[in-house]
């Protein structure tokens, strides 16, 4: 029951136009006071917790009036690890506006031309972009992950890297790929390899994708990388008790 209430206030929130989106946040909360006072109807908060949740996730993916036409100088922090796809490098970028302080910073899903090499997660950049308008799908899935807008990088002499990359997670799941890539000779095991262990699903192709999703293992792909993590860290740390507690077994094998 809870979770329909919650479901609930999410829909109405979606559900409600564009130009009454304002006003019905300004009544959710002047609303909200009043059922504290009302013990009877108290549920109603779950109904109103959710539709403020729903305009706050609304709220971080608004974008600025950008001029769809003209190319905008944008500096980029790349927050994903790039995946290729057929129109170029695709990857999430938190992007600022240096010749337009009054826009604010927002997330943006951007792409990099073929031919050109991928930025690396982490990485401060400084792009020539333009930016485009959504389609009903595409707009569906900025929306879930809580992205703006998207842009496509532009050739100019302005793209240039402003800041390698820090260590982070994200750092270290592209390097694990990177050597997975290196030393497995099939292009297809290291890009499945590489989604299974650390969730990398850029280099697994468009071919692949309809295998899995015709014997019904997409999920598989899809959230098994940091399952198989931990189950090789269990194997490893069984490994290592065992080869502590049978002496036998050390000296009539190799680690």
């Amino acid at each position: 029951m809870r979770c329909m209430l919650l479901l609930g206030g999410v829909l109405l929130a979606l559900w409600t136009p564009a130009p009454w989106q304002h006003a019905l946040t300004l009544l959710l909360l002047a609303v909200a006071p009043l059922l504290l006072c009302l013990p009877r109807a108290r549920v109603g908060l779950l109904l109103l917790l959710g539709g403020l949740h729903a305009q706050l996730a609304m709220h971080r993916v608004q974008a600025p009036a950008i001029q769809m036409a003209d190319r905008v100088l944008i500096e980029a922090r790349i927050d994903s690890i790039p995946a290729a796809t057929e129109s170029g490098w695709q990857f999430d970028a938190w992007v600022s506006f240096p010749r337009q302080p009054a826009w604010p910073a927002q997330h943006a899903r951007l792409t990099v031309p073929r031919g050109k090499s991928a930025p690396q997660v982490g990485e401060h950049w400084q792009f020539a972009a333009q930016f485009a308008a959504a389609g009903a799908a595409q707009g569906r899935a900025l929306l879930r992950d809580h992205m703006s807008s998207l842009a496509r990088v532009t050739a100019s002499p302005l793209n240039h890297r402003l800041q390698a990359a820090t260590g982070s997670l994200d750092r270290l799941r592209a390097q694990v790929a990177t050597r997975i890539n290196a030393r497995v000779a099939d292009p297809a095991a290291a890009a499945l390899l590489a989604a299974l262990a650390v969730g990398v699903t850029g280099d697994v192709t468009a071919g692949q994708w309809r295998v899995f999703n015709a014997t019904g293992i997409t999920h598989l792909v899809a959230i098994s990388g940091m399952h198989v993590t931990f189950f090789a860290m269990l194997s490893m740390g069984l490994a290592r008790l065992l080869w502590r507690r049978l002496p036998a077994l050390c000296s009539r094998r190799s680690r």
